[in-house]
């Protein structure tokens, strides 16, 4: 669950919970300074006002679409959501399926990378998904470190990209090196880095 940290003491927030426990994977700060709470099988929860709103990914609380691993924002209210089953689209009240016409999509998703207005990479078990911005539509790209299992992505400023995988921490010097599956260097070779 989540407890907050009030000085000398821990206290646990008034929580709703739709399967009985909350499992925390994750947090996300948005622009506004809204916190997010990612969730196995609760969804989101968005922090605002001293209250906890609830978000599911697929009104069937028995869908593995509502564990939910990273976030993303794209701007304008607009976020990027990895779950257990897709990556989805959310608005700030309704969830979309990210690429329909794609149905290799349909696995679990543990991370999300961002390259503003040019690139989204989506790491899961068997490698990174692709994504390319054209014509002001995503547009499925490829993919990557296809024999890798991917736990999660860091892209820096300079769009060094770090990939935190099963068999290293691989990194690229930029966002091209990662489409044409260029490595710039592996750190801690065939160990798992998460």
């Amino acid at each position: 669950g989540i407890n907050w940290f009030v000085g000398t003491r821990f206290t646990e927030p008034p929580i709703k919970t739709l399967s009985g426990q909350l499992y925390i994977t994750n947090f996300f700060k948005d622009s506004q300074k809204n916190i997010w709470v990612l969730s196995f099988y609760n969804g989101l929860y968005k922090y605002k006002d001293f209250t906890f709103t609830n978000f599911l990914p697929d009104p069937s609380i028995a869908s593995n679409s509502n564990n939910v691993f990273d976030m993303l924002e794209l701007g304008g209210k607009q976020y990027i959501i990895a779950t257990d089953q897709n990556i989805f689209r959310f608005d700030g009240k309704r969830f979309s399926v990210f690429d329909t016409t794609n149905s290799q999509m349909i696995r679990q998703f543990n991370s999300i990378g961002y390259i503003k207005d040019r690139w989204l990479f989506f790491g899961c078990s068997k490698g990174v998904f692709i994504y390319k911005m054209e014509n002001g539509k995503w547009k499925f790209a490829g993919r990557t470190l296809a024999g890798y299992e991917v736990y999660r992505m860091l892209i820096e400023k300079n769009d060094h990209v770090w990939i935190a995988t099963d068999k290293g921490l691989v990194l690229f010097d930029d966002a091209d090196q990662v489409i044409t599956n260029r490595a710039t260097k592996i750190f801690f070779k065939d160990k798992p880095v998460s």
